[in-house]
């Protein structure tokens, strides 16, 4: 519609409203420039809506409708409000949302009736200092996201009735000003909040617990990594949102879960927490790479001439310190068998909390260490994951092939390959210089120092301690009760400890819902004595249920103990939920 029709179109609807007496009035996605003045003719009018248009300003005759109370004019190209909208002194709602509004004028404050000011995403900035807030006893609502908005807004100190404040994308980093002073808040909007220096909003205030009436809480796309264990306070919160954001791990999988399992974390850390500095240190490669040796000269064991071949996985722990610190960081170290037939089993273990350490011989070349298979295998479960390439057994300086370092690095990234050792795990060459690299990496893994209920962690440790493989989930659950958490607080625990790869359980699945795996090696060994059984190889992967009990009742393996029959269909289903049969 051209300008000159959608201007007659308006003057036609200003008419007829006229005519009929009509108390509301439609103008929106008219595309107008101008308002007819004709608009001043309704003095009856009480809602008016002017939004996706392209006007720029507003005409004075506005200010004729004495009895408007609803003004929509969002979505438009305004760049001022008219002086005297003070005359609107029924107005009830202003929406001016995505505008060009530099400046909102002073007698704004005189709409004592106002309950709704929607002022998005216009670029006001500081002049809403400028405003008498306290004037607008009636104001229950702001929205004032994406206005340029920096420091601490103090003039919201003036409105302590507000029901609805949403602040989100401007510059204010932290509040100086007492949330608690605005005790009615029941929708608080923060997402997107960053500091005038470009940092994204890091923590929430502890007095936000303090908002009794608080029912809905946004703070996605900041760089939060936890709660406020004040939170867990908030009975009548029903939405919480912060998605987008690098919680720690705990708070992360209890979000998963929806917002009474945030709150129920919540309140176990507030009746004790600890910090944990924990990480897996993953070592995969092909057979015979020298990666438990390698494992061995981390730990500082004594050299050992002949290891036995690692069938499924074995866990040792590493201790080591970051650069310029004093805190001991525990990492456990994940030994996987190299045979191929394994390597499906490997990725079951994969996380974000760990590092990842690719070993492969020089001696017999980069091509049959399948470096970059074994990075990209670890890509493919977790992007984010740190890697680095250690070859074993010398190096370079014996004329021995390197690998192709510009290659991975092209391939995959610095973020991921974050460097190249060689070293002798025999005469301990090249072990220092690992250390280090290992210890400073595992110092930025996500996670790292967090912290945890203490409930939660003398539970794991139990549970670990126990020396147990597997236990039925009543025992688990009986467990929990024992240390204090009870009902969904124990449910909870469980699918948090899964979801970080403490214990394996699926609540779901009726077939496995009644065994908790504690032991992953243990799992992976049941699972490798199929996939490394010679007549399973024989028939291209293709057994019989007697055979797979047969080999689960007496592995294949020198040393190995069977596993009860009853057992037999849980390692069959979770192969089938690995995606391994």
């Amino acid at each position: 519609m051209a300008r000159d029709e959608a201007y007659q179109e308006a003057e036609r609807c200003i008419e007829a409203a006229c005519q009929e007496g009509a108390t509301e009035l439609n103008l929106s996605e008219l595309k107008l420039t101008e308002l007819p003045e004709e608009i001043a003719s309704l003095a009856q009018l009480k809602a008016l809506d002017l939004s996706d248009n392209q006007l720029t300003e507003l005409p004075k005759a506005i200010c004729n409708l004495k009895r408007l109370e609803l003004l929509y004019a969002q979505r438009n190209q305004l760049l001022m409000l008219p002086e005297g909208i003070d005359a609107l002194c029924e107005l009830k709602e202003l929406l001016i949302f995505n505008n060009g509004i530099i400046q909102l004028p002073k007698r704004t404050s005189r709409l004592k009736k106002l309950q709704v000011i929607r002022m998005s995403r216009n670029p006001l900035s500081e002049s809403l200092d400028s405003i008498q807030w306290e004037l607008m006893t009636a104001l229950q609502e702001i929205q004032i996201e994406e206005t340029g908005l920096r420091g601490s807004p103090f003039w919201l100190l003036k409105l302590p009735q507000l029901r609805i404040l949403a602040l989100g994308n401007n510059e204010i980093s932290r509040f100086s000003f007492p949330l608690d002073s605005m005790p009615n808040l029941e929708i608080l909007v923060l997402g997107g909040t960053f500091s005038e220096d470009g940092i994204p909003l890091e923590k929430l205030p502890e007095e936000i617990g303090k908002l009794a009436n608080l029912r809905m809480l946004y703070a996605a796309s900041c760089e939060l990594t936890d709660l406020p264990l004040s939170v867990s306070l908030l009975k009548n919160l029903e939405l919480l949102d912060i998605s987008n954001n690098p919680l720690n791990l705990d708070l992360a999988a209890a979000y998963e879960q929806d917002i009474h399992a945030v709150k129920q974390y919540l309140r176990a850390r507030a009746e004790g927490e600890i910090s944990l500095n924990q990480a897996k240190l993953i070592l995969v490669g092909e057979g015979e790479v020298g990666k438990s040796c390698l494992l061995g000269a981390l730990r500082g064991d004594d050299w050992l001439e002949s290891r036995p071949t690692t069938h499924g996985i074995e866990i040792k722990s590493v201790i080591v310190n970051a650069r310029n610190s004093e805190t001991e960081i525990t990492l456990n170290g994940w030994d996987f068998g190299g045979q191929r037939v394994y390597r499906p089993t490997h990725q079951l273990f994969f996380s974000s909390t760990a590092m990842y350490l690719v070993v492969w011989k020089p001696r017999e070349g980069p091509q049959q260490g399948f470096v970059k298979e074994w990075i990209t295998l670890i890509k493919h479960r977790e992007p984010d994951a740190k890697v680095l390439v250690v070859a074993t057994h010398g190096g370079p300086g014996q004329r021995q092939p390197d690998i192709d370092r510009q290659e991975l690095i092209d391939l995959f990234g610095h973020d991921t390959v974050l460097g190249f050792h060689h070293i002798d795990s025999k005469e301990g060459t090249g072990i220092t210089k690992l250390r280090e690299a290992i210890a400073n990496t595992a110092a930025t893994l996500p996670g790292m120092g967090r912290k945890v209920p203490t409930k939660w962690q003398e539970l794991r440790e139990q549970l670990e301690d126990s020396g147990q493989p597997y236990m039925p989930y009543r025992d688990v659950i009986a467990l929990c009760e024992e240390h204090g958490l009870e009902g969904s607080a124990a449910e909870l625990f469980v699918r948090v400890s899964h979801t970080l790869g403490y214990l394996i359980h699926y609540h779901y699945d009726p077939i496995l819902q009644d065994i908790v795996i504690l032991q992953p090696d243990w799992l992976a060994k049941a699972i490798s004595f199929v996939l490394d059984d010679d007549l399973t190889r024989q028939r291209n992967g293709l057994v019989e249920f007697e055979h797979l009990s047969q080999l689960w009742s007496y592995p294949p393996f020198a040393g190995e103990t069977g596993y009860p029959p009853e057992l037999h269909p849980v390692f069959l289903r979770l192969m089938e939920r690995f995606d391994l049969s």
